[in-house]
């Protein structure tokens, strides 16, 4: 199972970092662009900080911290970006490891009986997270229009 974990962190590491770069130098976006329109990157950061703090102190709390903002653009992004075209398969990609990795983290919980970080880490998360994914929400609905320039995704009911 550690291999297994390390693999699974080694590759959401590799996805943020390619979205990372294609928001920021390939497409060249602004830094609040970037965060508005590709939130998993910055949940993605935050659980992957919060596993290295695992290996080196013995923590889970601050990958917990993250449970929730992984929660809702990972695994809700599985639902509501498309799935056609190789350029949707590599979101969803980035989306199926979120949810694997949100799934091992809970697992573990289980596991370890790990209960008190996990309660204080998903606390701390909720109220972290709460404002920047209403923030983060707030902006995509107000500028329709550079999700469906840049992601190639409209709000409109078909």
């Amino acid at each position: 199972m550690k291999k297994f974990n390390l693999l699974l962190v080694l590759l959401l590491f590799l996805v943020t970092l390619n979205s990372t770069f294609y928001f920021l130098f390939t497409i060249k976006v602004s830094v609040v662009d970037w965060i508005v329109l590709n939130p998993c990157a910055i949940s993605n950061y935050v659980f992957l900080v919060g596993f290295i703090v695992y290996q080196i102190k013995g923590n889970k709390i601050i990958m917990y911290f993250a449970i929730l903002p992984m929660t809702f653009f990972g695994g809700i992004g599985l639902i509501i970006f498309p799935w056609d075209g190789i350029y949707n398969l590599i979101p969803q990609f980035s989306h199926i490891l979120m949810t694997l990795a949100i799934i091992v983290t809970i697992y573990s919980t289980f596991k370890n009986n790990n209960f008190k970080e996990a309660f204080i880490g998903c606390i701390i998360g909720i109220l972290l997270f709460s404002g920047f994914i209403a923030y983060q929400q707030r902006s995509v609905y107000q500028n329709p229009d550079k999700l469906n320039k840049i992601l190639g995704i409209s709000l409109e009911k078909n």
